[in-house]
Order: structure tokens, then C-alpha cells, then sequence
């Protein structure tokens, strides 16, 4: 039995204000006013998280009627598709909302009823003595829809047994009291904050208190001023929080080294006193931080331990009430998901996690095929894989419909990637591996943010060596990644942040086709748009991203930013370019900045002759020759041919790059009157150090940046070729691994021809 008890004790705390218990009951009753239904009929709420959501969600109880919560973010499409499966005879809505409401109605063809809350006044006041529901424990309380990873949304129908079996079996954990406040971050409409963040806390006396805007300022703020005790999470926000964290951390060697220091304590409140200030961001209260709705990371999970909060994860689905299992506050084990709670029963069949209970639903509406198909011998088949240990505690391994079977018959899931790339590199902000041409395939949505931060130039370069080939080279063959495309937008996800597999490929077709949208009507954007589309025979939008959707790489940039310079009369550089990253953008800065507008064709020569320094000084290659050369012919049997058919300086020696050693070879095998006047070209990322700096100084090599300024390199390139010396240039980029060539760049191109 769900009761609500007339106290003066704060239930609810909105914009400020504080909304007693007995408050919410007479406001409670004072909705139930408004409806007129019958015990069967269903009742539709389409609002962000708000008092008022929760005086409809009761008061329709009150009337005996079926709760249908809604996405507040979906559109008029699914709005309309659940409003005709559902038939609710009313539906209340928010004034945020309510002109999809209108646009949806037109679509369906019966009758609805509008409540928008901002127009319903309270104007009396009720002398109630309790609210208790419900009148039969077998009734259908509650139609939630699912969020559709895999589908078009399900009508899940959940009775008041079902609700009350998760209530009660969380009540004797004892994670929380009336003493407790919460943060409804989470929407309702799902049943993991429905049940957690909403249900249980008035089952209990707990506080809730709403966030006036969706944002990490807000949530933190809130923490603070109101004291928070334990906070209702999914692992998308945890990694937020984390990533914050230790970025301040990583920041500070002194923080560093107390951390990895820490490590050894096993005292949790000692680690509260040493990272105080950590807890302090989160009000200083925090008695648990508790994550559902997504497998957590067990690194992020064990970090957070070591700082001093307890993390406790749990398990379910919309289908079980939600909760299947939940970790003992006092016997957490990390990387599981709990124990199963009372009453409900757990078998892995096939590796399938298959669940019985008082918890789970009785069926999805209008779909009794599929509700037949969800069952097999009596238990409900989740659809996830997982074991349980020997005490009993349950782990989640992955999803079986989102498991990749590759042609050589290797099982792959995909969040276990998605996760270690995610963990370590940050400037991907979103991934999901699909498989495509008979591979792995990564679709990446860059942090543009740390992008623009670290001033990152080239994005593919970065994604393709930095991200993409480190994690290639840790992973096992079948594991690896076989090609990626970087996209603008974010992935389709879930409200909880699981991403909808089933939609990427359309998603991957939708970023690319034509889309309408408005130009801007300025001369500057339509010389821009012509000279991008005769460059890269693309159509150009004014949303495009410079890179991303456009594709200008690393010399594209520096072809792009003469024209404009060129074009315009001005001087700008590749930061220019990340901090205006669209076609729209830089038109408006170059709209700004423009002195003249007069177009040229660009002229490579007069760009490679612009007058740059270079110290060049005699290196000590000749001295280190000898080493190399014993080395390689003893233990590789180098052998040398050809050396005759090398011309007289200035030359461009251009070798296949298929390992390290490529460059050590070289300079074993020239003879030393060629080799005093070679130079290497090397990327700055080895030479980052002031002795590896010094070792470029002292023995010919010249360093480039693709990420700051590649237009300096080639200069710096060329003048060494005017001034008679010879260049080592690797034409792909990068190391080719297996030996195959890659595709030139257009530098060594450029370098040749002018």
C-alpha cells in the first residue's frame, strides 16, 4: 500500500519554493477534480519533470485510472503513434509542450481532453487525512513506454503488484530514510527515475527537489544550497562529473601524486578528509550515488570509491518495476549490479539473464504475440547477457541483440569498445561500433569543445592516429577497428543515453543527403560557398563543418586561408578556423574582418617564397652513421643498392613508411656526403621534450605540427630545398603497418612541383 500522509514536512522543493506533504495532497486531490474516467481508461502526461506532473500522476490513481507518461521530447510523430495506441481520454501537458499536443491531435480520431498546467489554478484547499492507492493490487496502474534501442516504442503495462514488489523490496534495503533529500534529474516517464527518484522518496517522507534547468551549473548548484544525500544517476552523467574531476586532478602533479597515494588507504573516511573539496562540489552530504539504466564503467566506479562516495548499481528494465537487482549498501561489489531483490527469482539459460516475480509486468498493449514471445517457461527473457558469482551477485556482459556477429564468426560487443575509447581519449564525446563492409566500423561525434581547447586543426588526422589507430594497436585482431566517419551531430540515443542501434544507419544516411535550410544573403558566404564546392565537389550548406562534413584537411586549411587572405585582404590563421568551424561561421568573422573583396587564384610558388627564418647548422649525422649501419647490418642484413642514381642536391627522398626503424634506415644507407646536407621531416609529437627538442637541433631534423601551423612546415621545406639541401618526406602521413601504400599527401606534391 502506497500511502501520502498530510505532514508539514517539505516533500517537494521547486524554483525555491517548498511544497509540503500536505500541499502535495491537497493539490493531489484538487486534480482528481478534473478528471472523469472509469477505472480502464488511461490518462497521458507530456511534460518535463515539475510539481504538477506528479499531482496528475496521483490524482489519476486517485480516480482509478491508467497512468501514461510521455516523453516530453518526443516529436509529433511518436507523440501521435502513442496517443493512437494508448487512446488516453485526457492528456496533460506543459505550455512547453503543448504545440506538439495540438499538431498530434490532428492526426488521431477521437477525443482528448487538454490540461495545461500554467492554466489550472488551486485555489481551495482540501482537509484530507491520507491518499492511499491502490483499490486492487492486480489493476493496471501504469502503461510506460519504452524507449526503443531496438524498435519502435512498446506500451509496457505494470500493476499495482508489480510497482509495490520494487517499493518494498528497496524500503528494506535500507538505502534511504525521511531524512533524505534527491535531485530529479532523470524524466519520469522512465520507470528507473520513476520508481527511484519519484515513487520511493514520498513512499519514505524523502525530499525531492527539481532542477530549474538542465545543466551541470544547476545540478551542482542545487548539491550545495540544498544538501543533497544521495543522487539518482545514470552512467552518462557519472562520466560527466568524472571526467571533470580528474581532469583537475591530472592538471596538478601534487593532486596526481596524492591520488595514486590514496590508492593504499582503505579508510573511506579518511579519503572524505583528504579530497574534501571534492565533496564539497557535491554539497558535502552525498551518502550514495546510485547508477542504473546503463552498464557503469567499473574504472569510473572504482575512482569515485577512492575519492570517498559510496557507488551503488543496480539492474532492470521497464519490463520488472524496474528493479531485477540491487547492490547491499553495505556489501557493494563493484562491476556488479547487486543482488536480486525480494521476491524475484534470477536464471541464466544460454547465457540470457531470465527473471521471475512479483515485479514483472503482465504485458505489453495491443501486442500479444510480442507479449508470448518475451516469455519462456514462465520467466520474462531480458534480452541481456550476463552470469552470477558464487554469493550470488549478478553481472551484466552485454546485449544480446546488439552483439555483432563478423564473417569469421567472432561475437563482438560493442559497448565494451565504445567504452575503452571513450575512457581514453576525450575528444570523442559520443561512439557507437556497427558493422559495415564486413568489419568493424566506428561512428565518432567529436568533443568539439576539447577540440577547440587543444586547438586541434586537423579533426580526422587526430581521430584516425590518436584515437582510431592507438586503440587498434592494443586490441586483438578481431577486435579492431576497420574504418570510421566523424559526424557533426549527436548519435540517436534513448533519454537515459543508450544509443538506438537500430536507427545508425539511417542516422549515417540522414547526415549525409541534402538538407533544406536557409543561406545567409551576404556576398562574403556566396564567394565562400563557390570556391568550397568548386574545391571539393561537394554541395555546401551553411551548417557544414569545415572538416567534418566538408573534409579539408591539413593542406585544404592552408589552401582555404590564402584564398580568403588572398580574396579578402586579411590575415587570419588556423585558430581562425577552430573557432569558426562552419561555412556560416567563418563567412561571418570574414564579413567582419574583410578589407577588399577581389578574387585571386592561389599561387603556391608565391606562398612556398614568403620569407620564413630557419636556423640550418651543421648536424653530427655523419658521426652516428657508422652505429646504425653496423647495427642494421649485423642483426637485419641491410643491404644497400642504387646509391649511384641519386642526383645531386637539392632531393626529395619520399620512402614507405612501415615502421620507426624507416628513418634510421635511411641514415644508415646514405653515403655522408649526401647525408651533411639531409633533412628529416618529424612530427612535433616526438620532440616534445627539451633533450628530444635538442636532438632535433643537433642532428637535421625539422619538426612539423599538423594541428598548428602546417603552412610554416612546408615553407620551412622549401626553403631548405632552395637552399640546396635534401628533404625525407613520408608522402602518406603515417606509418602504413602492413606494408601497403598509402595514399600521398599533397605536400610532398606541392614541394615537388613549385
Amino acid at each position: 500500500m502506497i500511502n501520502l500522509k498530510p505532514l508539514n514536512k517539505t516533500a517537494l522543493i521547486y524554483k525555491g519554493k517548498k511544497i509540503s506533504y500536505k500541499q502535495l495532497i491537497n493539490n493531489i486531490f484538487h486534480y482528481s477534480k478534473l478528471l472523469d474516467i472509469n477505472p480502464t481508461d488511461k490518462v497521458a502526461i507530456f511534460s518535463e519533470n515539475r510539481p504538477e506532473w506528479i499531482y496528475t500522476f496521483f490524482a489519476i490513481w486517485l480516480k482509478d485510472g491508467i497512468n501514461t507518461p510521455i516523453d516530453f521530447m518526443s516529436n509529433e510523430e511518436e507523440l501521435t503513434y502513442i496517443l493512437n495506441d494508448s487512446k488516453p481520454k485526457y492528456i496533460f501537458t506543459s505550455a512547453n509542450n503543448k504545440d506538439i499536443v495540438f499538431k498530434a491531435l490532428k492526426n488521431i480520431d477521437f477525443d482528448i481532453k487538454i490540461f495545461v498546467f500554467e492554466d489550472i489554478n488551486i485555489s481551495t484547499k482540501e482537509n484530507i487525512d491520507n491518499i492511499s492507492f491502490p483499490s486492487k493490487y492486480e489493476d493496471v496502474a501504469l502503461i510506460l513506454y519504452t524507449s526503443g534501442t531496438t524498435g519502435m516504442p512498446k506500451g509496457v503495462m505494470l500493476t499495482y503488484k508489480n510497482l509495490l514488489s520494487n517499493i518494498k523490496s528497496i524500503e528494506k534495503v535500507n538505502i534511504a530514510n525521511s531524512e533524505d533529500l534527491t535531485l530529479a534529474i532523470l524524466p519520469f516517464h522512465h520507470s528507473y527515475p520513476l520508481m527511484v527518484s519519484m515513487l520511493i522518496p514520498l513512499h519514505l517522507k524523502a525530499t525531492i527537489v527539481f532542477l530549474d534547468k538542465l545543466s551541470p551549473e544547476d545540478i551542482l548548484e542545487k548539491f550545495q544550497k540544498y544538501k543533497i544525500t544521495i543522487l539518482i544517476g545514470v552512467p552518462r552523467l557519472y562520466s560527466l562529473f568524472h571526467r571533470r574531476i580528474f581532469e583537475k586532478i591530472n592538471s596538478s602533479t601534487l593532486l596526481k601524486t596524492i591520488y595514486k597515494a590514496s590508492l593504499i588507504v582503505k579508510s573511506k573516511k579518511f579519503k572524505k578528509i583528504i579530497f574534501r573539496k571534492v565533496h564539497d562540489v557535491f554539497g558535502g552530504n552525498i551518502k550514495y550515488f546510485v547508477s542504473g539504466g546503463a552498464k557503469l564503467d567499473i574504472q569510473i566506479a572504482k575512482d569515485f570509491e577512492n575519492l570517498g562516495f559510496t557507488v551503488i548499481e543496480g539492474y532492470g528494465l521497464t519490463e520488472t518495476s524496474p528493479i531485477i537487482s540491487f547492490n547491499p549498501p553495505n556489501k557493494v561489489k563493484l562491476g556488479s549490479v547487486g543482488k536480486p531483490i525480494e521476491s524475484v527469482e534470477v536464471k541464466i539459460q544460454d547465457e540470457e539473464v531470465l527473471v521471475k516475480g512479483d515485479n514483472v509486468f503482465v504485458g505489453y498493449l495491443n501486442k500479444p504475440e510480442e507479449t508470448k514471445n518475451a516469455f519462456i517457461d514462465g520467466y520474462f527473457k531480458t534480452g541481456d547477457l550476463g552470469y552470477t558469482d558464487k554469493e550470488g551477485y549478478l553481472y551484466i556482459t552485454g546485449r544480446k541483440k546488439e552483439i555483432i556477429v563478423l564473417p569469421n564468426g567472432k561475437n563482438i560487443n560493442p559497448e565494451e569498445i565504445e567504452s575503452k575509447i571513450l575512457k581514453e581519449f576525450n575528444i570523442v564525446k559520443e561512439i557507437a561500433i556497427i558493422q559495415k563492409y564486413n568489419q568493424l566500423f566506428a561512428v565518432v561525434y567529436p568533443d568539439l569543445d576539447v577540440v577547440k581547447k587543444k586547438n586541434i586543426v586537423n579533426i580526422e588526422e587526430t581521430i584516425k592516429w590518436n584515437v582510431i589507430d592507438k586503440y587498434n594497436q592494443q586490441a586483438v585482431s578481431y577486435k579492431r577497428i576497420g574504418g570510421f566517419k566523424i559526424v557533426n551531430q549527436e548519435l540517436p540515443k534513448t533519454r537515459l543515453g543508450k544509443i538506438r542501434r537500430f536507427m545508425l544507419n539511417q542516422f549515417l544516411e540522414s547526415v549525409e543527403k541534402p538538407r533544406q535550410i536557409k543561406e545567409p544573403d551576404t556576398e562574403v558566404y556566396k564567394i565562400i560557398k563557390n570556391y568550397l564546392e568548386k574545391y571539393t565537389r561537394l554541395k555546401i550548406y551553411p551548417d557544414a563543418h569545415l572538416e567534418i562534413d566538408i573534409g579539408l584537411d591539413s593542406l585544404g586549411k592552408i589552401e582555404f586561408i590564402t584564398f580568403l587572405e588572398n580574396t579578402f585582404g586579411i590575415s587570419i590563421d588556423e585558430k581562425d578556423l577552430v573557432n569558426y568551424q562552419t561555412v556560416e561561421k567563418i563567412s561571418r568573422y570574414i564579413e567582419e574582418k574583410k578589407q577588399t573583396i577581389q578574387y585571386r587564384d592561389i599561387n603556391w610558388k608565391d606562398v612556398l617564397n614568403q620569407p620564413i627564418k630557419v636556423s640550418i647548422k651543421p648536424g653530427y649525422l655523419g658521426l652516428i652513421k657508422p652505429i646504425f649501419y653496423y647495427i642494421f647490418r649485423v642483426y637485419n642484413k641491410l643491404e644497400i643498392e642504387g646509391l649511384e642514381n641519386i642526383p645531386k642536391s637539392p632531393v626529395i627522398f619520399a620512402p614507405n613508411h612501415q615502421s620507426f626503424l624507416d628513418g634510421f634506415l635511411l641514415l644508415a644507407s646514405l653515403s655522408s656526403d649526401i647525408l651533411k646536407n639531409t633533412y628529416f621531416l618529424a612530427e612535433e609529437t616526438y620532440f616534445n621534450s627539451k633533450f628530444r627538442k635538442s636532438i632535433a637541433n643537433n642532428f637535421n631534423i625539422l619538426i612539423v605540427n599538423v594541428n598548428k601551423d602546417l603552412k610554416a612546415s612546408l615553407q620551412k621545406s622549401a626553403y631548405l630545398l632552395k637552399e640546396g639541401k635534401n628533404l625525407v618526406i613520408f608522402p602518406e602521413g603515417a606509418r602504413t603497418r602492413d606494408g601497403k601504400l598509402l595514399p600521398f599527401k599533397k605536400g610532398f606534391a606541392i614541394l615537388s612541383k613549385e
